[in-house]
This record gives C-alpha cells, structure tokens and sequence, in this order.
C-alpha cells in the first residue's frame, strides 16, 4: 500500500522538485519501487501544449496498464484547463504547489480530490541528494512577474516572487558538496528575481555561498537579458568556482516579435549584454532559447533571428516552436502555418550548428575543467565550465597510472573535475586528454 514510482517532465526546477518528493516519501516509509507500484506520481509540465501531451500519454498508458494502481498529478498543471475533467478520469488525488509537503500524508491516508496551488509561499522542500546524477540542482525562487504574452508560467507558479531564505540555501548547498557533488546549478523559475522579496539580490545569494570553504563549481542557470548585473559579471571573473556560462534566453531576433512577445529588451540590449559578458569574460559560453514561428513573424523577422544564431558564437540554442497557450494574449493572435514553422526550425538548427562549431573551435589547442558524468564506450564525456561537451578516453597517454589503479580509479573520475587539453572537434564533442 506504501509503494510508489515517481515521474517528472520538464524543466530543471521541476526535476528539482520531483526530487525533492522522492526524497519527502522515502523518508516518510513509502518505498520507491518499479513493480507492483501502489502510487503513480507524474510530476506535470504544461508550459507548452507538447509537453502537456506528453505527459497524458503516460498517464493513460499507466492506467490501462496498471488499472489497479492509483494514479497522483502534481507539478504544473492548468488548474482550470478544459482537461481537468477529463483528468479526473485517470487521477486519484491532484495536489498544487504549496501542498506537496502533505503528499506522504495524503498517500497513506489515501486522500482523493483535488488540492489547489497554493502560490503566497516558497514550498518547504530540499534534497539531499540526485538520483543518477553528477550534478545537483538547487531549486532557490519561484514565480514570474513579467508576463510575456506567450507564457503560461505565471499561471502555473504565480507571478509573486517567492525566495528561499539564504541560510536554507547555505545549509542545502553545503549539504549537497559534502554528499559528493561537484557542482551545483542554481534554477527558479524567474532566479534573477531571486530575493526581491525580502529586499536582496541574487550576487547577495552567490556571495554567501562563495564564502564556503569547499571545493565546488557553482552554476547559475536562465538570466534574463535585462537582468544581467555588472556585480555578478565581476563575481565571475574573480572566483572561478562560478561556471563561465550563462544562459540568456534571446526568443527572438526581431525589434517587433520580441515587442510582440512583451519581451522587455532589444536585439541591440541583447547584443550590447553579450558583449559586456565577454569583456568581462572572453572565453564565457553563452546559451540561449528562441522561438521560432510567433504569432506575426515574417521571413524578415525570422532573418533577423538568424542573423543572431549565425553571429554569436552561442555554445548551444534550445529551439522550440511557437506554442499556443490557453490564457495567454498570444493565444488568440492568428497562427502561422505549422509546414513554415518546420521548415524555419531546420534553418535555425543549422545556424545554432554553425555558431557552436564556431565557438567550439576557439578552444582546440587549449584546456578546460570538465565534470565527468558518464562513461560512453571508451570515453568519458562530461561539461567544460563554459558548458561544452567535452570528452576524453578512458584509458589515455597516462596508461600505466590508470591500469594500476585498476576499475577503481576509473570509477573516481566520474562526478570529479579534470584538466582536459583539447585536441579536436568531433560532432558535437571536443575531445581531448587529461592533462598532468
């Protein structure tokens, strides 16, 4: 009756929070099983209409595989959608933010309904640890206040900012380092609000984790452009336990889409804050997301985009298409057709191909720090601080030292930060040796 399995879709705040539950139930006796599971949670995204579908796909496919099984939604969900209803048909309890610390209690009660989001607060869940991961997330903001009009998140997670407390923050990051993590990744879900709140700033935050005395690579995740601060661009240069990468999403290229899309920069403040981060940093790896197919977009808006994938030397671009939205102001703008949309996603890969060829080849000849994180034939593969791919052999100029210390050593590399010089550029990868 105690048993569960445990499914997250989306982002990595969310993959923090299925975490975070994983780790709530085990520690309240439930047990995490694979078979003969009491409980199925799916941990939900609906921030497009793709990843919603997707995860009622499971749910459905778990239901007539498994009728006598009870099925639990959590995470983000339109607490109004029209599917509601027919949400009800597969689940036994749906429960909202800010009730999820109740869940183990809910589950051996076996409590049915409907709980909703309760967003006036940060939720009270942490992790010890990631299962089958080399790097930690640290979940550290929740909400959105800048309604873009594509966006559904301030829906789901509210738009009032909501912060941990940075002595919790201090207390989780520390306990992460000391369960074995190298690097830990700050997300929220808008985390260049981080604090606002209670009167502070994120660079407050990422100084006083600074002041641990441990080895550790610090990451921070999506920033908005806007939001980028010259104390966090400085930080960066002078300690570089802070990852020389920062994610900016761009969406668009064009002065009138991002207008549109109430975005609340320019092309040229998206360039003008590129170039300020390689002035602090020339070798910083910048990624980005774009969207490609809003509501409006012409083919000279779309070149323009373009333009910015192919210039920019990105180290990687998440395309996404154009996703309508239920109450969101895009959602009733006209759609383009989806044969366009396909066909400019093709070119804009091609352009994010290129600008991280571009970018890669400028580290050929030189050395980054990589964290290994998996073993794949006869290499291990891993993360530069700029967020390359990088991998390396496992058994390499230095042999002998490796061979005499057997499967052991070669086991201690995972999850550890080596020197790796590079060599050459293959798909997607830089590949290189161990340096020392």
């Amino acid at each position: 009756m105690n048993s569960f399995s445990l499914k997250t879709f989306g982002c990595k705040t969310n993959q923090y929070e299925g975490e975070a539950l994983r780790e709530l139930l085990i520690s309240q006796g439930l047990e995490e099983v694979t078979e003969k599971v009491h409980f199925f949670i799916i941990n939900a995204c609906s921030v497009t209409a793709k990843a919603e579908k997707e995860w009622l796909k499971f749910a459905r496919k778990l239901k007539e595989e498994n009728p006598g099984s009870l099925l639990v939604l959590t995470g983000c969900f339109l607490p109004e959608s029209a599917l509601l209803e027919e949400l009800k048909n597969y689940f036994h309890l749906v429960i909202g933010f800010g009730e999820r610390n109740n869940l183990p209690e809910f589950l051996k009660s076996e409590t049915v309904g409907y709980f909703k989001s309760n967003l006036a607060v940060f939720e009270p869940l942490t992790v010890k640890a990631h299962k089958g991961h080399t790097r930690a997330f640290l979940k550290v903001e929740d909400g959105c206040h800048l309604n873009c009009s594509y966006c559904i998140v301030p829906l789901l997670r509210g738009s009032q900012i909501r912060s941990k407390p940075m002595e919790i923050v201090k207390e989780e990051f520390l306990r992460l380092l000391k369960g074995g993590f190298y690097e830990v990744v700050l997300t929220g879900t808008h985390l260049s609000a981080y604090g606002l709140d209670y009167g502070l700033k994120l660079t407050d935050l990422i100084k006083k984790l600074l002041n641990i005395s441990y080895p550790f690579r610090l990451r921070v995740s999506s920033i908005e452009p806007q939001e980028v601060q010259d104390e966090l661009l400085a930080l960066m240069k002078d300690d570089p336990r802070i990852a020389r990468h920062l994610h900016l999403p761009m969406q668009s290229g064009s002065a009138s889409i991002l207008k549109a899309m109430k975005r609340q920069y320019t092309p040229e403040d998206y360039l003008n804050q590129v170039e300020k981060a390689r002035f602090y940093l020339p070798d910083i790896g910048i990624s980005t997301d774009v969207m490609v197919g809003f509501p409006g977009e012409k083919e000279e808006d779309f070149e323009k985009t373009l333009w910015m994938l192919e210039n920019l030397n990105l180290v990687k671009v998440h395309l996404f298409p154009f996703s309508p939205r239920p109450h969101t102001l895009a959602n009733h703008l006209p759609q383009i057709n989806r044969v366009i949309i396909k066909e400019r996603m093709k070119r804009a890969q091609t352009a994010a191909d290129w600008s991280l060829n571009r970018y890669a080849n400028s580290f050929v000849g030189k050395t980054v720090e990589v964290l290994t994180e998996k073993k794949v034939e006869q290499f291990y593969e891993g993360y530069s601080s700029q967020y390359l791919k990088v991998r390396f052999p496992r058994l390499n100029k230095e042999k002998a030292l490796i061979d005499n210390g057997g499967e052991e050593e070669r086991e201690r590399k995972l999850g550890k930060i080596h020197k790796v010089i590079i060599e050459k550029i293959t798909g997607n990868y830089l590949e290189g040796v161990v340096k020392g």
